[in-house]
């Protein structure tokens, strides 16, 4: 006879089940908090984007208005003289989809009855992961762009090296002088493009950053403080630097060896932007049809765009060396 009142079979009241409902929510947002410090030493590619916009996790879309600046300005000793050509902005309005990228981990059913029966938080390394892998999705959308086709044409999403209006010659890092000479030669590019009042960012492949922090002249002289008092300008202005670009797990680079960007650093948005509308959020839940045996699972994921209204404000360098 089956004992229908046993506890390896009994069905979950309505009530535990909510109560597991609760409890995965607050799971998820403890494992929330716990990705807060570690995804600050990651996502280099925000690092490019002064400006970042949160709308929330309940947006997918986002207006993009793509401006034409006027002409030129009127001067004289006088009064200004009302009609002597009126000129607007144009603006191109349009719409952005938000993209969205995610991993999914496993949590171990004993460790989740133990949270169950106790409350105690369990460890967060299985979402903490799935966050790395995650920012490196996002860090290859923002630098190179999303082509989930692999084609490296078709991009649904532009990123930096894409979406870039403005090139310049680079020289080879393994010499001393030559990065000055590729930052040099970038401010030339921008001031003819008119991308000027920011100081700038210099994102480089590993393999490029290494060389430059080795970079030393004979007589002891650092490169690097000489590239970044380069890239910085303005003194009234937020400061640029140095970034390493980041590798694949497979550790190939996600922006390519002998490559650089070049960029503003663009607090107000004026050049471009990020929009983010989940920022890095966990989800757990049962990941069967058992509520009381099956394994749980959870997710993290992220949905942004990048916004370029000049693609004139990234220059892309090649020619820095490969060996």
């Amino acid at each position: 006879m089956v004992d229908t009142d046993s506890d390896a079979i009994r069905q979950l009241t309505y009530e535990q089940i909510v109560n597991n409902v609760t409890l995965q929510q607050r799971l998820a947002t403890y494992f929330d908090e716990q990705l807060k410090e570690p995804l600050r030493t990651v996502l280099v590619g925000r690092q490019m984007f002064a400006k970042q916009v949160v709308i929330g996790p309940d947006k997918y879309r986002v207006n993009f208005n793509k401006i034409q600046e006027m002409g030129s300005a009127f001067g004289s000793m006088t009064s200004p003289t009302v009609g002597s050509g009126l000129d607007n902005i144009r603006i191109d309005n349009s719409e952005l989809d938000l993209v969205t990228h995610w991993k999914e981990y496993q949590i171990p059913r004993q460790d989740w009855q133990v949270f169950q029966a106790g409350g105690v938080n369990l460890n967060a390394i299985g979402a903490i992961s799935a966050s790395y892998m995650t920012a490196l999705y996002e860090d290859n959308t923002l630098i190179n762009g999303w082509n989930p086709s692999a084609d490296g044409t078709t991009y649904r999403v532009k990123g930096m090296t894409a979406v870039s209006g403005t090139s310049f010659s680079g020289a080879d890092f393994g010499t001393f002088g030559n990065a000055i000479k590729t930052v040099q030669n970038g401010w030339a590019a921008f001031d003819a493009a008119r991308i000027v009042g920011c100081n700038m960012n210099l994102l480089l492949s590993p393999f490029n950053y290494e060389k430059l922090m080795g970079s030393i002249s004979s007589i002891g002289l650092r490169e690097a403080p000489m590239v970044v008092e380069m890239l910085n300008q303005y003194p009234n202005m937020p400061k640029g630097t140095i970034i390493k670009a980041p590798t694949n797990q497979d550790g190939t680079p996600i922006l390519t060896k002998g490559t650089c960007i070049m960029a503003p650093v663009d607090p107000i948005g004026r050049f471009f932007d990020l929009v983010i509308g989940a920022n890095y959020i966990n989800d757990v839940f049962v990941n069967g049809p058992s509520q009381m045996l099956s394994p749980m699972g959870g997710v993290v994921f992220t949905t942004f765009t990048p916004r370029f209204v000049f693609p004139t404000a990234i220059g892309v360098a090649t020619g820095c060396g490969t060996s």
